[in-house]
């Protein structure tokens, strides 16, 4: 799973984006994907805390094929998210409906825990 996370922070965004692309091509031209996020923080004492759960995961897009036209620095894969509802880019999608997780809970319930320990 590191090397996954490797290739994306040490590549330019359009080999990303052509690694992905490509991949989601032999897999059949869009693939069910999701961001599992993780967080850690360490406190003024040296303490670690640590989390990855499904509470700070995105909800499962598609990982396509065909890149968006939009591209924005940074985020080579946002070109390439499909919301699995419509079937559309996220890009296409109207602003409200654009980002609908709820995984922000997740983070700020994590550091109310973390905290209060």
């Amino acid at each position: 799973m590191w090397r996954f996370l490797d290739y994306v922070l040490i590549h330019e965004d359009d080999d990303a984006i052509a690694f992905y692309t490509g991949l989601a091509r032999e897999i059949g031209g869009k693939k069910r994907a999701q961001y599992k996020n993780a967080i850690c923080l360490i406190t003024a004492d040296g303490v670690m805390h640590e989390h990855m759960g499904d509470d700070i995961a995105s909800k499962p897009f598609y990982l396509a094929d065909k890149p968006h036209e939009i591209r924005k620095t940074g985020f080579p894969l946002d070109s390439l998210s499909v919301n699995i509802a419509t079937g559309k880019y996220y890009y296409d999608l109207e602003n409200d409906s654009k980002y609908e997780d709820d995984f922000h809970d997740g983070f700020a319930d994590f550091l109310k825990r973390a905290l209060i320990k």
